[in-house]
């Protein structure tokens, strides 16, 4: 799935610097100077005041406003991490050195880890507020172009490494076997990407470091989040299922798995037919996340003939009759691309930007089965 173009889809302060001993003492600091900018001081109280990421607050807005500041400095991290990176930079070179503005000057980009690899691999932007000690990291969604190499390489984890479509991804990644072979030294983007985290939390050592993203970002930014449970939280927005990357590429124990659930660190928020038809076709794809829907969004023109996800029961069964009518007819099945069309739709990060994002609340699922068909919400 594509991600930006409309063809696609207080204990923790402790604990962090607990896990840095050898911090690169004052380099936050000096890695912003050196490119002439210095430290700006937020002139309204957008978060809260202790300087951490508090989700139970956020989600229900306590204090009241609280919410929609979050969530506009994440919206924006994102779709920096788009539009300030090739290949979306071409469109927009004004855009190509922009910082989070939102909050009037109060958060820099640390171009220092402007994360651009050359040929293929995760691509990040790191936003810090010195005053608050806090800092974003926003992992750049999937590209779709099939002519750029980036978007190819970008493809070939999706399919080969991240198993993105649960079963029916199996079938994409055969046909993608031979172009995929050449790529295969670069599709660990897990690693590439938590290595990176990595040192970011030793530059910024002591400070809150929140990871998000959208579709492939927003994957990444969970998977390595939940190598450091109650240390690094993520907040994504439209994620692909990480489940496999946890159980396979990162070979996670169900200890891990539970300790990522009890952290409660990880929280999802997305369309409910983008989330909902990764849940009917891998049923764990975000096992051990907080997943949020906006269950008042818009239906997509795409999604019209669709039941909702988690709307009514039955309807993650309406989603499985699809998987099997695909195995029965491939890619000739009217029906099956008629939901790839709905989620590819659903995806979009310009779609969620607007409509669904001016939603006022998603709803938050209590665990993993209320999501395959239950409906039961948090209160």
């Amino acid at each position: 799935m594509v991600g930006w173009s409309s063809n696609g889809r207080g204990t923790h302060l402790l604990l962090a610097m607990a896990t840095c001993l050898d911090c690169d003492d004052g380099g936050a600091l000096d890695l912003l100077q050196r490119r002439g900018r210095t430290l700006s001081e937020p002139t309204i109280p957008d978060l809260p005041a202790d300087g951490g990421w508090n989700f139970d607050a956020y989600l229900t807005n306590t204090p009241r406003g609280i919410w929609t500041s979050f969530l506009a400095v994440v919206a924006e991290a994102i779709a920096l991490s788009y539009i300030t990176s090739a290949p979306v930079t071409a469109d927009f070179p004004e855009k190509a050195n922009a910082t989070l503005n939102w909050t009037e000057g109060s958060w820099d980009r640390a171009f220092a880890f402007d994360m651009d690899p050359i040929i293929g691999g995760p691509i990040a932007r790191v936003f810090v507020q010195n005053k608050s000690q806090r800092v974003v990291i926003a992992f750049k969604g999937g590209c779709g172009d099939p002519t750029l190499e980036q978007c190819k390489v970008d493809l070939c984890y999706a399919d080969v490494r991240a198993r993105s479509w649960g079963n029916v991804t199996d079938i994409a990644r055969e046909i993608r076997a031979a172009q995929c072979s050449i790529y295969s030294s670069l599709l660990d983007f897990t690693t590439q990407a938590d290595r990176f985290v990595r040192r970011v939390q030793k530059a910024f050592c002591g400070y809150h470091i929140l990871l998000t993203g959208h579709s492939l970002g927003g994957m990444l930014a969970m998977a390595v989040a939940a190598q450091q449970p109650g240390i690094l939280k993520a907040f994504t927005i439209g994620a692909e299922p990480f489940d496999y990357v946890l159980t396979h590429e990162m070979n996670f124990t169900e200890e891990q798995m539970s300790a990522v659930a009890k952290s409660n660190d990880i929280v999802l928020v997305c369309d409910p037919f983008d989330c909902g038809l990764q849940v009917a076709f891998s049923p764990t794809a975000y096992a051990g996340v907080k997943t949020c829907a906006y269950l008042d969004a818009p239906i997509p023109e795409e999604c019209a003939s669709f039941v909702r996800p988690f709307a009514a029961t039955g309807w993650q069964q309406a989603a499985f009759s699809l998987e099997s009518e695909y195995y029965q007819h491939g890619f000739n099945s009217s029906r099956f691309n008629e939901t790839i069309a709905c989620d590819t739709r659903a995806h979009e990060w310009l779609r969620y930007l607007d409509p669904v994002l001016k939603v006022s609340y998603p709803t938050c699922f209590v665990s993993d089965r209320d999501m395959q068909g239950m409906k039961v919400p948090e209160s």
